[in-house]
């Protein structure tokens, strides 16, 4: 169970850090987005990986997925 959730966050935080971006076009894209539709679904995987790179940062998603993993391994 818990090498499920392992695998799971790992893969979540690589797909994230791969697929998102913080360039002024992302930026301009996700306020669109959030403007237009008012909440925070997203069309596609892209478009909520871009928010959170944006949002925290590619080191805070790194230190977030690692204190998750921490958590069940210790």
């Amino acid at each position: 169970m818990f090498d499920a959730a392992i695998r799971q966050a790992i893969t979540e935080k690589d797909d994230i850090l791969t697929y998102g971006e913080d360039t002024s076009q992302t930026r301009k894209e996700v306020l669109r987005h959030l403007l237009d539709k008012n909440n925070l679904h997203f069309d596609n995987v892209k478009q909520a990986a871009d928010f959170f790179v944006i949002m925290l940062g590619k080191d805070r998603i790194e230190e977030i997925i690692h204190r998750e993993i921490d958590k069940y391994i210790s």
